[in-house]
C-alpha cells in the first residue's frame, strides 16, 4: 500500500467517523429538547463530534503524499543520497 493510498483512506475514514458522530449530536439534540434524555448528555455528544472533526493536518498530509512522485530520488522530500556521501570521496 502507498503513502498515497493510506492517507487517503484516513482521511476518508475520519470524516466517516465524523458524520456518524455529528449524527449522534443531532440525535441526542432531538432529545434533549423532547426531555427524554438529560442536558448534560449533549455535553459528552457535543465533545465527542467536535473531537471527531478532520485536522488540517490530514489534509497537509495527504497533499504532501501525492507530491511524493518517489522516481530517481528518495522523494517526499527526504535527501538526496549524493548529498550524505563523505567529503573528498
Amino acid at each position: 500500500m502507498t503513502m498515497r493510498r493510506a492517507a487517503s483512506l484516513a482521511l476518508l475514514g475520519a470524516v466517516l467517523l465524523t458524520i456518524l458522530l455529528v449524527i449522534g449530536f443531532v440525535l441526542d439534540l432531538l432529545n434533549v429538547l423532547q426531555g427524554l434524555i438529560p442536558a448534560l448528555r449533549l455535553v459528552t455528544s457535543s465533545i465527542y463530534a467536535f473531537a471527531g472533526v478532520p485536522r488540517p493536518s490530514m489534509r497537509r498530509a495527504l497533499s504532501i503524499t501525492r507530491s511524493c512522485t518517489g522516481g530517481a530520488s528518495w522523494g517526499c522530500g527526504l535527501p538526496d543520497r549524493s548529498r550524505l556521501a563523505r567529503p573528498g570521496r
